[in-house]
């Protein structure tokens, strides 16, 4: 099986470097083919998401609430709400 790898540190996305290496590693880190590459808590991913001021753990709180059908809700703003969402007790 070929590894995949994510694109150069090199390379630039709206004038940031290694902002298109982040984003590849998010993409196979979702497809569970990360295969060992650090990711979002250590390193360049770490100091790039501080830098831009994205907080990885609010981000992915936004992910599970769009896959769970709540993207736009303001009223559910903790994990305890998103479970209550989700299994139907939070209309």
């Amino acid at each position: 099986m070929q590894r995949l790898h994510p694109r150069s540190p090199y390379e630039k996305l709206g004038g940031y470097v290694h902002l298109p290496r982040l984003i590849d590693k998010a993409r196979l880190h979702r497809k569970g083919l990360l295969n060992g590459y650090n990711y979002k808590t250590v390193g360049f991913d770490k100091h790039l998401l501080t830098f831009l001021k994205i907080d990885a753990k609010k981000a992915r709180f936004l992910l599970f609430l769009k896959e769970v059908g709540g993207e736009g809700r303001k009223d559910i703003r903790t994990y305890f709400d998103l479970i209550e969402f989700d299994e139907g007790r939070l209309k």
